[in-house]
């Protein structure tokens, strides 16, 4: 999946309601995936190690209390599902130097970002001919972001989670 496309297979056998491409960032590592949302929550699906190195992820891994190994991911195995967090106790921040390109979720005292652009880390090389190519990168981090945004409001009316017991939900990009 590229490009922000969104996909129709859900987590665990439940319907998505929007799956995308997306990086997990960890300091300057960035760990490949695909972030899903579902009736039931949010899941990342980790389709590989990316530039993360093994303690980083191990770090994670404990972090998260992931029964996952991230390193597996990609190498023989379909992907390590790093977290499921149920929709009502996820916080969800766009801040406003992600230009609505990325997400900051937060879950138990863990906050997570993640890209919807392949982060610098992680691309191949570019000449001047691919400049137009980083711009449209760019326009499609943000129709993503955009998309997220629109997705986590709906889901979040239908669930009737608008306000939460503990703490009100920021879906809007922060200021």
């Amino acid at each position: 999946m590229s490009g922000g496309a969104v996909g129709i297979e859900g987590v665990g056998g439940r319907a998505p309601l929007l799956r995308t491409e997306a990086w997990l960032l960890r300091g300057l590592s960035a760990i490949p995936g695909e972030l899903v949302l579902d009736r039931d929550g949010i899941a990342f699906l980790a389709t590989g190690p990316g530039s993360a190195g093994p303690r980083a992820l191990r770090t994670l891994e404990r972090q998260l209390r992931s029964p996952w190994r991230v390193a597996d991911a990609g190498h023989g195995h379909a992907g390590a599902q790093l977290f499921h967090w149920p929709l009502r106790r996820v916080s969800v921040q766009v801040p406003w130097y992600y230009f609505s390109g990325g997400l900051k979720l937060g879950h138990g005292g863990v906050v997570l970002r993640f890209s919807f652009g392949r982060p610098g880390n992680m691309e191949l090389a570019r000449d001047l001919a691919s400049a137009w190519d980083a711009l449209r990168t760019v326009h499609a981090m943000r129709r993503c972001g955009k998309a997220w945004l629109h997705a986590l409001e709906r889901a979040r009316s239908a669930a009737g989670d608008e306000a939460t017991g503990s703490r009100r939900v920021r879906l809007r990009a922060s200021r």
